[in-house]
């Protein structure tokens, strides 16, 4: 009785694991798609409608539904880290081709996150099933 207990309980564990990261490939996915949805809303408030900076990234994050800045998901990302430094504190040209480009960033961000997802999402999944398996083959 105990093994079976224990082999159900290394089966699930491990399964758990594979579809937790499969799951934590999709959630990084939308974030980066929220994060692009928020820096289009943020280069139209600053570029068109020549809001202030802080209402707009007010705007941005309401329509993103996180924070855009400062975001520590991001700290290694060059073109947003530049982005962050120069909002609010440059002219309208520097800050429009700085929002372009952390928008090219992200998207290849974006990109990579959901090819990543796609490929490996499903082989985590798999794996952590079929490593709690072969364990409760071999406990049992």
């Amino acid at each position: 009785m105990l093994k079976i207990i224990a082999s159900i309980i290394v089966a699930g564990a491990c399964g758990w694991l594979g579809i937790s990261y499969s799951l934590e490939l999709r959630r990084n996915a939308e974030y980066l798609r929220n994060f692009a949805a928020g820096l289009a809303v943020l280069r139209h408030e600053i570029c068109e409608l020549r809001s202030p900076t802080e209402e707009a990234l007010t705007r941005a994050g309401e329509v993103a539904g996180i924070r855009l800045f400062p975001n520590t998901k991001f700290f290694n990302v060059p073109e947003l880290r530049y982005l962050e430094r120069i909002l609010g504190k440059t002219d309208l040209d520097a800050q429009r081709s700085a929002i372009t480009r952390a928008e090219a960033r992200v998207s290849a961000l974006l990109e990579d996150a959901e090819s990543r997802s796609r490929e490996r999402g499903k082989v985590f999944a798999a794996a952590g099933l079929s490593l709690g398996l072969t364990l409760v083959i071999i406990l049992i």
